[in-house]
């Protein structure tokens, strides 16, 4: 009999964080599952740690260094209802696989699943990603939108997508992506683009778009300088499109849409921001005035400026499309 998931796993070089993630799997409130690991041509010791472990759910395969092809191995040989992907150097939380096996069970439309996820280490971030299939597939445009090692899938799904189609699910062109073709789905996403503005009203398409597609919204041609993208860049960007399509945005515009964007951030990031660009104060003075440190200020500063970078492209994406004509 088969079992309910198969948890897919290569492993390569990870001696340093493998204990601790193979115990996570293995220590899982649902136990019906098998535990694929490839062993992708490690050479520290990662193979003899995971020969320790003497638990018969563990399956494993060794093969020379290939990533790609061993993640496709891996994947041939689950024989789950659901398969799981797992990183060699992430844990699980203990209720992880009993939670998204239910969900699966529960909704059976939904082929692919994900979750938040935190960061441990120097960092213990926790990244909420965006939860409803609207908002997942226009991220897609700006990156992946699920955390990779937090997947749950429908097996039957990718075998009919890919395995019956004589295609490997991980594709090698795409190396660095896993599968991340993104050519795929813009058609997707601007379909959607064009249902969500003829449902609204005329009068407010702008407002409209920018409240119901996800905030991460970007075209390729920004995403790689949105990290350094500035005020000045973005008004170059609206100017240089204004001019190729004919159409006019005035600075007067961005200066006014600027201002709704820091009244929708949280009291604290809108304070912080509005004292240290709009009325100069540094950090330190910043600090006193809101009785909190000054790295408080200065994560305050950093997430409201991210906010509003973030929004201020979406805003000129969504006017390039709105003046595009079909």
């Amino acid at each position: 009999m088969y079992p309910k998931i198969s948890i897919v796993m290569p492993v390569y070089n990870s001696s340093f964080y493998l204990h601790e993630s193979i115990r996570s799997i293995l220590n899982q409130t649902f136990d019906d599952f098998e535990f694929i690991i490839i062993d992708d041509g490690s050479t520290d010791n990662s193979l003899e740690i995971v020969k320790r472990y003497q638990d018969k759910r563990i399956k494993l395969q060794t093969l020379e260094h290939d990533y790609i092809v061993s993640l496709n191995h891996g994947m041939r040989l689950a024989k789950g209802k659901y398969i799981v992907r797992m990183d060699s150097d992430d844990k699980m939380l203990p209720e992880r696989l009993q939670k998204q096996f239910n969900f699966m069970e529960t909704n059976p439309e939904i082929a692919v699943s994900g979750c938040w996820f935190q960061t441990f280490g120097k960092e213990t971030n926790i990244y909420q990603l965006e939860t409803t299939h609207d908002a997942i597939v226009c991220n897609l445009l700006s990156g992946n939108p699920m955390c990779h090692p937090s997947v749950i899938m429908r097996a039957d799904v990718l075998s009919s997508l890919f395995y019956k189609r004589g295609k490997d699910i991980y594709d090698k062109s795409f190396i660095y992506a896993d599968n991340y073709e993104r050519e795929e789905v813009v058609q997707e996403v601007f379909i959607k683009l064009w249902e969500i503005r003829k449902s609204l009203k005329e009068e407010n398409e702008i407002d409209g778009l920018l409240f119901i597609i996800t905030r991460n919204l970007i075209f390729n041609k920004t995403r790689k300088s949105m990290n350094e993208l500035k005020l000045k860049e973005t008004l170059k960007l609206a100017e240089e499109a204004s001019n190729e399509m004919e159409q006019d945005l005035e600075a007067k515009d961005l200066a006014l849409y600027l201002d709704k964007l820091i009244d929708l951030l949280p009291e604290k990031q809108k304070l912080t921001f509005i004292l240290n660009k709009k009325k100069g104060l540094s950090i330190k003075e910043i600090a006193v005035i809101m009785n909190i440190s000054e790295k408080g200020v200065a994560r305050n500063l950093y997430l409201a400026t991210k906010f509003l970078k973030q929004h201020f492209i979406l805003f000129i994406i969504i006017w390039l499309y709105l003046n595009t004509k079909r």
